[in-house]
């Protein structure tokens, strides 16, 4: 029985998508999305299908000096002098399945991927799953034996040189201006909305390990968007981050959330929900979510 993790998703034409990393929310959402649990009977509109949503804690300063405070913080960081191609990541993609009913109780498997490629355009990708769990957080009893067990690994694979397509293969400076052209180069249009800058953000850091100056960078870009503040949580690793939302125009009905982390400035998540309902999901559904676990 297929689990609640992993992405089957193709354009509308058929062809099979190229090795590199599309961004989340455009995975995800260019489908139509049923989500499949464990099959222990019918779905109720009360049963929860997806991950629980991040409950944020408003706070009293404004997005501009929370930003300011994340670039203070940046500069005390440690990290790579120049963006590494390499990224590891943990994260929960909505499975589609155009034909099957939700079903429930569900369980979410998240899958943490480890990339590394090299300028010659070869590249080693694995993925395993992380730490399982109930999408309804009121549930404890123990999953069956159709749950894998932490770090099984779901998929390796190795590409030959010139095999791993991506948009640029040279590593990129600092600066704000540098920055832009790397997220454009990954998807970024010339005019964007914040939503259209969190998705590039999440392309390229499925690439790249950028640096503390870089991440820097990217959150003065942040600053001159509509993102709005949505205040302070604690994500699903256990970190105190603030987040920062936007309605997307790209896909209606969906907003793209990114997360910073508090005490380093690092931009360490994004996620995607919906703002309307679409059944069988209900507005604030979860539809994925990425975490980078350090220095990414």
């Amino acid at each position: 029985m297929r689990q609640l993790s992993g992405i089957e998703a193709f354009p509308e034409n058929g062809a099979r998508r190229r090795p590199i990393i599309l961004t989340m929310a455009a995975a995800v959402l260019a489908v139509v999305f049923v989500v499949i649990g464990l099959g222990h009977g019918a779905s109720t509109p009360a049963e929860a299908l997806t991950p629980p949503p991040l409950q944020f804690e408003r706070s009293d300063m404004e997005a501009s000096e929370m930003i300011r405070q994340a670039m203070t913080s940046l500069d005390r960081m440690a990290g790579p002098r120049q963006p590494e191609r390499h990224a590891q990541y943990t994260g929960w993609y909505a499975q589609i399945d155009g034909d099957a009913r939700p079903q429930s109780p569900v369980v979410i498997v998240p899958e943490t991927t480890d990339l590394a490629w090299q300028q010659d355009l070869s590249a080693v990708q694995t993925v395993v799953t992380s730490e399982p769990y109930w999408a309804d957080l009121n549930r404890s009893e123990p999953f069956d034996d159709t749950v894998p067990s932490p770090g099984t690994e779901i998929s390796r694979t190795t590409f030959a040189p010139g095999e791993f397509a991506v948009p640029f293969t040279e590593p990129f400076g600092d600066s704000t201006e540098d920055l832009r052209q790397a997220l454009s180069l990954v998807g970024l249009p010339e005019t964007y909305t914040a939503a259209d800058l969190i998705d590039s953000i999440d392309t390229l850091m499925t690439l790249w390990t950028l640096t503390p100056t870089q991440h820097k960078a990217i959150l003065s870009l942040l600053g001159d968007t509509d993102a709005r503040l949505l205040g302070v949580t604690t994500d699903r690793l256990g970190r105190t981050v603030i987040g920062f939302g936007a309605d997307s125009t790209a896909f209606p009905g969906t907003q793209r959330t990114l997360l910073i982390e508090e005490a380093s400035g690092l931009i360490v998540g994004t996620e995607t929900t919906r703002t309307t309902p679409e059944a069988p999901l209900p507005a604030g559904a979860v539809l994925s979510y990425t975490l980078w676990k350090g220095a990414q």
